[in-house]
């Protein structure tokens, strides 16, 4: 089984929304398949939680995502994302940031264009 590396960060929605993002992805980062976790802030005070599968690839110097998933079957939601690599400095080991945008599903009006940043911590 290959090794997986954890990416944790926020996402931060054009419609307001702002939630961490977990993203378990194959070591190596030249490409493959992982699992992501959304948890959005919902204004009721409960969360959304979107879970997935989420397939990576090496572009250049950007790596995009394409990914599809939901929670409990009642929400999905299908988004793309570029990410490009950046230096983090001492606060983690690697940093990912770049825009996303989300389409069809039910949870669509949940996300729909937005910023992400992901940090690698080891």
């Amino acid at each position: 089984m290959a090794e997986t590396t954890r990416w944790t960060g926020k996402l931060i929605d054009a419609n307001g929304r702002v939630g961490r993002l977990e993203m378990n992805l194959p070591g190596g980062g030249e490409g493959g398949e992982g699992e992501f976790t959304v948890e959005l802030q919902e204004r009721d005070g409960h969360p959304l939680v979107l879970k997935g599968r989420v397939n990576f690839g090496a572009e250049g110097s950007s790596i995009r995502f394409r990914s599809s998933g939901g929670a409990d079957q009642k929400e999905s939601v299908q988004w793309d994302a570029t990410l490009t690599r950046a230096e983090a400095a001492r606060y983690a080991k690697e940093a990912m940031l770049g825009t996303y945008g989300a389409a069809g599903g039910t949870a669509a009006p949940a996300l729909t264009k937005g910023v992400v940043i992901l940090w690698q911590f080891a």
